[in-house]
């Protein structure tokens, strides 16, 4: 069932044109989703198969999961692509045009995790948890971005690292994960 409401993500009907629903996403939430808010990686979690104790039919169902969610990403990011008229929005209304699609894509990232939570029981959850934490440690924290305009070091040189608006948002928010991990406590350390 969940994998049936994840394929009808891509191809649902536009929503109406309009001003951002009360009480809705804004359009810098929208829009950090479509740009960093995939589901983790499916396969990671086909990969750690051992790990979780994935039964054969657990990892067919992350695979269909998997492929139904990047065929509909793939076509919802082509279709903003379009919209933006690049990988940005360019220009006047283009976050209000493009606002149908960046819901899609969120709506399209929700129902993957989902899916994925039903198909795991609480233990491979509380394991897909733990792979995460471990995946986010090994990355270490984002480095910021340079802005063309930050300030110039001393005497004019290069300019010293100042995080534009986009990346202290997602620096605020965090790197995304799956959504049962962030309810949890987290663990105590050992000893």
């Amino acid at each position: 069932m969940a994998l049936a409401a994840l394929a009808a993500c891509g191809g649902q009907p536009a929503p109406q044109d309009g001003p951002a629903p009360a009480g809705g996403p804004s359009d810098v939430a929208l829009t950090m989703d479509a740009v960093g808010g995939a589901p983790p990686s499916i396969f990671g979690l086909i990969g750690a198969r051992e790990r979780l104790s994935l039964t054969s039919a657990q990892v067919n169902a992350l695979d269909s999961i998997s492929v139904a969610w990047s065929a509909a990403d793939q076509s919802l990011r082509r279709e903003l692509r379009e919209t933006w008229g690049g990988d940005r929005p360019r220009g006047g209304d283009a976050m209000q045009r493009a606002r149908p699609t960046l819901e899609r894509i969120a709506q399209n990232n929700q129902a993957a995790a989902q899916a994925v939570e039903g198909v795991l029981n609480e233990d491979q959850r509380r394991i897909a948890c733990e792979l995460q934490a471990e995946q986010r440690d090994e990355r270490g924290p984002p480095a910021p971005r340079v802005s063309s305009d930050a300030p110039r070091g001393p005497g004019g040189g290069a300019p010293r690292a100042r995080p534009r608006q986009g990346d202290v948002m997602m620096m605020s928010r965090g790197p995304r994960g799956w959504p049962w991990c962030a309810a949890r406590p987290p663990a105590p350390p050992p000893g």
